[in-house]
């Protein structure tokens, strides 16, 4: 299922952005929820903020700082 969905994320789909970063949060894949969050804006960022926020990981953290600044919720 995830190669098909990172095939047509492209086409900015809410659904498929929402499934992806949900996806990459639960494999720990930053550096892909990184480049989704960068690349396509169609999904709830301050509900993926939120739920980044408190990861143990730091590079999750720096993904809801950058999802905070972008919506100027410091």
């Amino acid at each position: 299922m995830k190669p098909f969905l990172q095939s047509v994320q492209s086409h900015n789909n809410l659904a498929v952005n929402e499934s992806l970063n949900k996806l990459y949060l639960f494999e720990e894949e930053y550096e892909n929820l990184s480049h989704s969050v960068k690349h396509n804006d169609n999904f709830d960022q301050l509900a993926l903020a939120k739920e980044c926020e408190m990861h143990e990981l730091i590079e999750f953290r720096r993904i809801a700082a950058f999802l905070y600044r972008k919506n100027k919720k410091y």
